[in-house]
């Protein structure tokens, strides 16, 4: 069952545009943004706005799940409400400080065959990018897998027919962990899925679906951040 509730929609479209685009500068997304938890409204911002400029960010793949009832739970300030348009630099991207880029890789939606679920990727995308950012860019990226959000979210986050960034983050927030796309790799297929190969392969949410690779299981806990 999917709720779609039209007052939300446009909630995410034009409140949180309005309150970017008021400070005129896009830099105010995305400095300091405080990673001591998994913020739902906060990753929402950055993740809504890649998305629409992406051009992603489309009603038919927004939906609220039965499942997914918190949407916002964070604590910490958001940064619009200790940071003044005066402090801000007149341009700034987390693929430049210095040289060095704190953004993890982009991924394709519909390769090797569509798959409704840019929600997805922006999520995992901005959370990985976050944990680049605490780690300081060191080491090998860590880069969340999307599949296991399509494999075990299906009840909250969403499938390859529409889901929420919100509804990603309490799924991950319920399970704890997220394994690495080199551990479930991205096969653009969720249960209800029939596009291309999708009805001949198994994304039931069972065990051996976590991870395909023993040799390579590996994951992300959030307790560490």
């Amino acid at each position: 069952m999917v709720r779609q509730d039209e007052n939300l929609i446009q909630f995410y479209r034009v409140f949180y545009f309005r309150r970017i685009f008021g400070a005129s500068r896009i830099a105010s997304l995305i400095v300091n943004i405080p990673i001591d938890a998994i913020h739902s409204s906060t990753m929402l911002l950055s993740t809504t706005l890649l998305l629409a400029l992406a051009g992603y960010a489309q009603a038919s793949e927004f939906k609220i799940l039965e499942g997914h009832t918190v949407l916002n739970d964070y604590t910490s300030p958001l940064p619009y409400t200790y940071i003044s348009d005066d402090d801000l630099p007149d341009s700034f991207t987390w693929g430049d400080v210095d040289g060095k880029s704190y953004l993890t890789h982009s991924l394709n939606q519909h390769i090797p065959q569509y798959c409704g679920s840019c929600w997805a990727h922006g999520a995992m995308s901005a959370l990985g990018d976050r944990i680049k950012i605490a780690r300081n860019a060191e080491g090998e990226d860590l880069n969340l897998s999307i599949q296991y959000i399509l494999n075990f979210g299906g009840d909250i986050a969403g499938s390859c027919h529409g889901g929420s960034a919100t509804g990603a983050y309490e799924f991950v927030k319920q399970s704890g962990f997220v394994p690495l796309d080199t551990c479930l790799p991205y096969i653009a297929c969720s249960s209800e899925s029939t596009e291309g190969f999708c009805e001949y392969v198994d994304t039931s949410p069972s065990p051996e679906n976590v991870c395909k690779s023993k040799s390579n299981r590996r994951e992300f806990r959030f307790e560490l951040i």
